[in-house]
């Protein structure tokens, strides 16, 4: 595993490799190793390790860093055997202890794409989505907490949430629409109905997200509310961003060729590491979207994380 620069797409400069486990960034120079259930500091300077916390075998459906490095908060699905009903509880680790901030019982048995945690980026508040058995309060889907582990905010909705805007708001899929939720304001409803895997830029500006159908990307600039497709999602389930303007997503598109592999990625082979099947059948590949000229290239890194730091 390696830390890159790619500021400069057309060359990528390999910084130096990280142990196996690397996740993503803490700070500029911390990076998070999460290694069965083991959660560790890894600085980039010195080569240290420092271990942060040691969970249970529960599986861990969603995490997150305050932007500071000092608070690690995680969600962890308590009970769900034999079978449902299944319960999540949201951790935050602070300076050794660890403490349950409250827990949901839930609607279904989650998956990861079904779980949110996610630090405000001015640090004074947590977000929690869930597939919740409630519509507010404590078994609320999703849920606005002080770092004290007070709720500040509840509503109806799903897990796919992030806290976005040059001014952070926390937008969210709540009953029946997109909606966003301002400390002090209140709540605003977007025109979007429906959304999945809502994904922040590293500077807050812009989020990109793919539709409920999982047919198409899309961007939503924060600024204006301008909401712009990109390209077929080609069934992607994922999003992510390197920088401020440059997205890195999978997209749909067809093969030139029967039997063929391309170096490109412009077919079934290269990106998504199988043969065309046949002449214009659909498949993927993953491209860099750049959002100052509108331009894609291929990408063929498997990208853990960014610095700075979007959704995580």
């Amino acid at each position: 595993m390696f830390v890159q620069d790619v500021q400069d797409l057309n060359h990528i400069t390999t910084l130096c490799t990280v142990p196996v486990g690397a996740r993503r960034f803490i700070t500029a120079t911390t990076i998070s190793i999460e290694f069965v259930r083991d959660v560790s500091k890894f600085d980039l300077r010195t080569g240290a390790t420092q271990k942060v916390l040691t969970h249970s075998f529960d599986p861990v459906l969603g995490s997150d860093w305050s932007f500071d490095g000092g608070l690690y908060a995680y969600a962890q699905q308590t009970t769900c055997f034999p079978a449902p009903p299944c319960t999540i509880s949201l951790h935050l680790v602070s300076q050794g202890t660890d403490r349950i901030l409250t827990t949901v019982d839930l609607a279904r048995s989650p998956g990861r794409a079904d779980i949110a945690v996610e630090f405000s980026p001015d640090g004074q508040f947590l977000a929690f989505g869930a597939p919740g058995s409630g519509n507010a309060g404590e078994q609320a889907p999703v849920q606005v907490r002080r770092l004290d582990g007070s709720l500040v905010f509840s509503s109806a909705g799903t897990g796919h949430l992030t806290w976005a805007g040059v001014r952070p708001k926390l937008y969210f899929q709540a009953d029946g629409s997109v909606e966003s939720w301002e400390p002090g304001k209140g709540l605003t409803r977007l025109p979007q109905r429906a959304w999945l895997f809502p994904h922040r830029s590293t500077d807050g500006a812009w989020l990109a997200y793919v539709t409920s159908d999982i047919s198409t990307v899309r961007l939503i600039d924060t600024w204006t509310g301008k909401d712009i497709a990109i390209g077929p999602s080609g069934g992607s389930r994922s999003v992510g961003w390197i920088s401020a303007t440059v997205l890195v997503y999978r997209k749909e598109v067809q093969c030139v060729a029967s039997g063929t592999r391309s170096s490109s990625g412009i077919n079934c082979g290269a990106n998504a590491g199988v043969e065309c099947p046949y002449q214009g059948a659909l498949c993927s590949r993953t491209v860099a979207y750049n959002i100052a000229d509108g331009r894609e290239s291929d990408w063929n890194q498997w990208t853990f994380g960014s610095w700075p730091r979007g959704t995580p």
